[in-house]
């Protein structure tokens, strides 16, 4: 006949609440097992992990339960687990996880924030460092082309989207093909020119240039 049978608690509490030995720890013969592994961790920031063991008992009259040994919290264990967040992130809670740092998001602040890729203004030409938080572009016109519009430079930002507007180029040699009759002045403008006539000739077409 076996003289000893084998309990285990089924009950999970957190660690820092202990109780006490069964009173009849001696009269069963109680003794502990060997605890088992942790379990995985069940987060990958700031989670939880467990674990139990078993108790030995006597197989006798009055002492086939775990709690004719000891109270079920001596039975299992819960630690935290993945203490940390990526990126310099701060913990918060349990709740709402890691508070991160400008350019990082996610639970554990283990995501980078990142910008659509830029579109090239018409006649001109960007250039892009990269597309995560921090990273930056430039815009460059064609040459007689002139940024009228937009910046030069735009920032990735905090909210996925870039800094300022996208640049705009257009077209300002408009006089490179002598559009002035009788001995008058051309003045460039944008995507279109202006003819200063001399005196006694009249100004019949003050802007007629638009570029294809």
């Amino acid at each position: 006949m076996n003289n000893w049978i084998f309990l285990l608690v089924l009950v999970i509490v957190a660690v820092g609440v202990k109780a006490d030995l069964a009173p009849t720890w001696d009269s069963c013969q109680c003794r502990w097992d060997d605890w088992v592994a942790w379990s995985s961790c069940t987060k990958e920031c700031y989670g939880r992990r467990y674990r139990d063991r078993k108790v030995w008992v006597s197989n006798t009259e009055g002492c086939t339960e775990f709690s004719d040994c000891a109270t079920s919290d001596e039975g299992s264990e819960l630690q935290d687990c993945n203490t940390f967040c990526y990126n310099g992130g701060t913990y918060i809670s349990s709740y709402t996880g890691c508070k991160c740092v400008a350019g990082k998001y996610g639970r554990c602040c283990d995501k980078t924030v990142t910008c659509a890729k830029p579109s090239k203004p018409g006649n001109g030409e960007v250039f892009y460092s990269g597309l995560t938080y921090g990273s930056t572009i430039t815009y460059s016109c064609h040459v007689d082309y002139n940024m009228t519009s937009g910046v030069p430079r735009r920032t990735c930002q905090g909210n996925g989207g870039w800094s300022g507007d996208a640049a705009r180029c257009q077209y300002v040699n408009t006089c490179s093909s002598n559009p002035c009759r009788n001995g008058g002045s051309c003045i460039n403008g944008v995507e279109s020119y202006k003819c200063q006539c001399q005196l006694g000739v009249e100004l019949t077409v003050k802007t007629m240039f638009s570029p294809l």
